[in-house]
């Protein structure tokens, strides 16, 4: 898919049966694990947020190395030339003029109407993590910042971090004889 980051984008506040989220997973060639309010694409690396059935984040794995029963790296685009390797500074830069927040470990930049969340390491030297998604003030109709802090998962904090585990077949059980 050439421009994975601008088609993720486009789901953002859409809902998970509309006829566009389809059409990406079609155009993807990967159906997502789905974990009720999380849409994990393990291959692709990334997974999105759903509350009310609509999404309302992205997130793009960057530092969770191809192993079985996690998710790949994101394999996909950033704009800006961005790269997950690139320092705070550097990034800063090529995203100079969409820089709208910052605090100690995170910067904030507009894609309106979304907002581009990049976390970085205490030092700033990385990347720790990226999601895409709404920004409290610009929810779609209907939802609340608490919604979203209060599903099972917590939007804020590495969701995507966590392993995802497959069978891979079914499950052994001893024979007992006699």
């Amino acid at each position: 898919m050439d421009d994975l980051f601008k088609r993720i984008a486009e789901l953002i506040g859409q809902e998970v049966d509309a006829p566009a989220c389809r059409q990406f997973v079609k155009d993807l060639g990967e159906e997502p694990m789905n974990a009720r309010t999380l849409y994990f694409f393990p291959e692709s690396g990334f997974s999105l947020i759903c509350v009310q059935r609509i999404f309302v984040r992205a997130f793009l794995n960057v530092c969770t190395p191809k192993d079985p029963g996690f998710i790949n790296a994101y394999k996909g685009n950033l704009p800006g030339d961005v790269r997950p390797q690139d320092s705070r500074e550097v990034i800063r830069g090529k995203l100079r003029n969409q820089l709208v927040n910052s605090d100690e470990t995170e910067d904030q930049y507009d894609f309106s109407p979304l907002v581009l969340f990049v976390k970085f390491a205490g030092d700033g030297a990385e990347v720790s993590s990226l999601s895409l998604g709404f920004s409290d003030d610009n929810l779609p109709m209907g939802l609340t910042p608490e919604m979203l802090e209060s599903g099972e998962t917590s939007i804020q904090y590495g969701v995507l971090h966590r392993p995802v585990r497959k069978r891979v077949g079914p499950r052994h059980k001893p024979r007992r004889d006699g």
